[in-house]
């Protein structure tokens, strides 16, 4: 075992010292594309791309054009790419020349197991296929009556926590937890009581610690995929036992309750499904599995007011709740101009020619050139962030929050650029073979949530509090503390009051 050990160590470190100086002696192919400097040896620009930072980073990057040369752990060189022609190519056109990021596809084996997000080529396909009819409309419309008493307990929640005095409630700690419901109920046919005042959720708790904890432990992902596989799963087990590392001990803890939880609500459904019809009928969603700081409240909530008295109070049925335009262009907005994930990695699987939309001067020349050429292995950095909020595709006025462009035709530039995105010409779900499966369902989650919430409730930021968005593999809240800095804990603390003329 000891031998074991100490080859695959050996065999570490050399490779890593590989990485670390080969750029001296192998010139790269992406050498002359232009980029920021600044990168550091170990980490390249990852400090910048999730760091403090990152905001401005990532707009100091449009200055390069759509395209532009980033350094990745070992300083590996790679694109980070907005340019709508380049991500057409990446996503619809040339999709065969490139999958998702070995790192990942690595990765999602080792902690999650056989993941859906984590499988290559066919046999993601294959999971697809079998998945996408769960996520259609048809199957949305189904879903509303199971969908619609989250909402009202989460409207509880708050009626309670008002009544009891505490006006100041961590928002985005209740909206993680009615989320867990909705896909709890809805894509799993299973409650976690989750809304629960008087019982703490683990399972949404590690949920949450595991973003936090992934992002940190960036170096050591992105070995995996030359490590990730030594020896018998037992044999890997022992290594992180053994490893000095809290962080690492922290994946472990929470990896372990996602698995035994995720374990049982999968055998409590093959046994009902075993039992037959009757058994089934009687789980959670009767067989159909499956905020932002708010703006413009008085507007929204006027057409929110508006629809309940048109359907003599009724809760509203799918098509009725995604038609309202107010509410639509708020969330499509919204997701436009804070997409959950920034960024995505893509990896090119076989040499490749990557056209761009505008030519490109390249460093210590003259030349310019309207294409790249890609060799195997090179890693690209899909830009969601820079691609949602090009001035070239979305006018002057890109970088500001204005639902009411979305009530209004869209400038003819956001046709031409012919974003490959899924949802409304823009990149948030990202597209093609990899987009979310599930967008529609988030859209349903995000206007039934606000429809019955900004009934009863009005929102607002406390005087002095500053609220900060870490740009991590999803963004998360924090309150920006006395020295300057984002807190540790991820939270969104609103004052919320109800409305008058609300009875509970």
């Amino acid at each position: 075992m000891e031998d074991i050990v100490i080859y695959s160590a050996v065999c570490l470190a050399s490779f890593t010292l590989w990485r670390l100086v080969r750029s001296f002696f192998v010139p790269s192919p992406l050498s002359k594309v232009p980029g920021p400097p600044g990168a550091s040896p170990v980490t390249g620009h990852l400090q910048h791309i999730f760091g403090d930072d990152a905001w401005n980073f990532h707009e100091h990057l449009l200055d390069y054009g759509g395209v532009a040369k980033v350094n990745g752990l070992m300083n590996e060189e790679q694109l980070y790419i907005s340019d709508p022609v380049a991500l057409n190519h990446i996503i619809l056109k040339g999709h065969e020349s490139f999958e998702q990021d070995t790192m990942i596809l690595s990765m999602a084996p080792v902690i999650w197991g056989p993941a859906f997000a984590g499988l290559p080529g066919d046999h993601h396909k294959k999971q697809r296929k079998m998945l996408n009819p769960v996520f259609s409309v048809q199957h949305m419309r189904g879903l509303v009556p199971v969908l619609y008493p989250i909402a009202y307990e989460l409207r509880d929640v708050f009626v309670k926590k008002i009544k009891s005095g505490q006006n100041v409630i961590d928002v985005f700690h209740w909206t993680s937890l009615a989320a867990l419901e909705f896909i709890g109920r809805g894509g799993l046919g299973h409650a976690f009581d989750a809304l629960n005042l008087y019982k703490k959720n683990e399972y949404n708790e590690y949920i949450k610690a595991a973003i936090s904890t992934m992002t940190s432990m960036a170096p050591v992902m992105a070995l995996l995929p030359y490590i990730g596989n030594i020896g018998p799963a037992w044999f890997r087990r022992k290594i992180v036992d053994w490893t000095p590392s809290k962080t690492i001990h922290k994946l472990r803890d929470i990896v372990d309750v996602m698995h035994s939880t995720s374990v049982g609500i999968y055998r409590r459904k093959k046994a009902a499904l075993e039992m037959g019809e009757d058994a089934l009928m009687s789980e959670v969603a009767n067989g159909k599995d499956i905020m932002t700081i708010l703006y413009a409240q008085a507007k929204l909530r006027k057409e929110v007011n508006d629809a309940r008295e048109k359907y003599g109070g009724q809760d509203l049925d799918y098509d009725e709740l995604m038609s309202l335009p107010y509410l639509d262009a708020i969330c499509r907005e919204t997701l436009r101009l804070h997409p959950p994930t920034g960024v995505v990695w893509r990896e090119a699987v076989q040499d490749t020619v990557l056209p761009m939309r505008h030519p490109m001067k390249l460093v210590g020349s003259k030349e310019e050139v309207t294409s790249l050429p890609l060799k195997k292995g090179t890693k690209v950095i899909i830009s969601i962030l820079n691609a949602n909020r090009s001035k070239e595709i979305w006018g002057e006025d890109a970088a500001e929050w204005k639902p009411e462009r979305w009530l209004n035709p869209l400038p003819d530039s956001v046709a031409k650029a012919k974003l490959p995105g899924v949802f409304s010409n823009m990149m948030t779900f990202v597209g093609g073979g990899r987009a979310c499966i599930g967008f529609k369902f988030a859209e349903l989650e995000m206007k039934m949530l606000l429809f019955v919430l900004l009934e009863s409730f009005s929102f607002s930021i406390e005087d002095g509090m500053d609220i900060t968005w870490s740009f991590k593999v999803i963004k998360q809240p924090s309150v920006v503390g006395a020295d300057g800095k984002p807190g540790q804990k991820s939270e969104l603390p609103l004052r919320i009051s109800l409305l008058p003329g609300t009875n509970f």
